[in-house]
């Protein structure tokens, strides 16, 4: 361990997960897994050479049948020996108490994830990570770009493929949420614009220098940089 590092966390004491007591749901137990990997990270139980300290930590962070399938086939000295790690028990626990029924609801999540304007383009895709990393099967790169340009809306995709030459196979995710992020911007100022020039045109008639009215699919038709 460098010294740096253990000055820092001196003193730091890291709060385990929520006990975990075997329910059957794929988003607890990821939550759980989650909290727990951070647990070990700040209590620096890292590296393989305390991945025996880990199995036995983990018996601190269980309870309810959870716990009893632990000590069963974890810590009962009856049991056949077994050279217990880390990443064995969490997937035992996995099949042991997530049913394979309900693996699919993962799936459904990802593929129900929507666009919102009001949220825009970054949560869209944080929610689409947060949803693919909970699958069994986590989404490759290219499949996340691909659900990402599927599931913004239409004018946006074109944008992206046709002007700034998005592709969703070599484009990486966040490039293409910061292009998607500066074409909402372009169009929110559009938008106020258009706003602006409808209120003078009722307050006493707002034009142009050339004399013709300000039309929304002139603004349609300019692109955002």
């Amino acid at each position: 361990d460098d010294a740096p590092n253990s000055v820092i966390l001196k003193g730091v004491k890291p709060t385990p997960p929520r006990a975990y007591a075997g329910e059957d749901d794929i988003t607890t137990f990821h939550t759980y897994l989650l909290g727990l990997c951070r647990y070990f990270f700040i209590g620096r139980v890292v590296g393989p050479d305390r991945d025996r300290f880990r199995v036995a930590l983990t018996g601190e962070t269980l309870t309810g049948r959870a716990l009893t399938w632990y000590q069963t086939h974890v810590e009962d000295p009856n049991q056949t020996p077994h050279s217990w790690t880390f990443s064995d028990l969490m997937c035992a626990m996995f099949v042991q108490f997530v049913n394979a029924a309900n693996v699919d609801v993962a799936v459904r999540e990802f593929d129900a994830v929507v666009y919102s304007k009001r949220k825009g383009a970054r949560a869209f895709a944080n929610e689409l990570i947060a949803a693919g990393n909970r699958m069994i099967e986590v989404p490759t790169n290219v499949q996340m770009q691909r659900r990402f340009m599927s599931g913004v809306p239409k004018p946006m995709a074109e944008y992206l493929t046709l002007v700034k030459d998005v592709s969703v196979e070599l484009t990486p995710l966040g490039d293409m949420v910061t292009l998607a992020n500066q074409y909402e911007t372009s169009h929110r100022f559009l938008d106020q614009l258009e706003n602006k020039g409808e209120g003078a045109n009722r307050t006493g008639g707002h034009h142009r220098t050339d004399g013709q009215r300000t039309d929304r699919r002139e603004y349609d038709r300019t692109k955002p940089v």
